[in-house]
């Protein structure tokens, strides 16, 4: 899969990982004039994680194509399950 911003904002909004309000923030955040890097995923996904918007975890599912394993029960996991527990 050819990983681009779009991408991952389109599977952030088809996953539900955020609500529509917090995805207009974020795209208000990223898309700015100034930014040299808008259109690189891999420092896009770095900002996601450094301001708390999404996870490692959740960042990985995405960029791995893994995210329906996100969904469990109708719910959407966040973090990484614990083992051992």
């Amino acid at each position: 899969m050819n990983l681009t911003v779009e991408n991952l904002i389109g599977q952030i909004e088809n996953h539900h990982l955020m609500s529509q309000k917090d995805l207009q923030a974020l795209r208000g955040r990223w898309f700015r004039p100034e930014r040299k890097e808008v259109q690189d995923a891999a420092r896009f996904g770095d900002w996601l994680h450094v301001n708390h918007y999404l996870s490692e975890f959740v960042l990985a599912a995405l960029s791995n194509g893994k995210a329906d394993g996100l969904t469990l029960n109708q719910s959407v996991r966040c973090r990484e399950p614990k083992v051992g527990r």
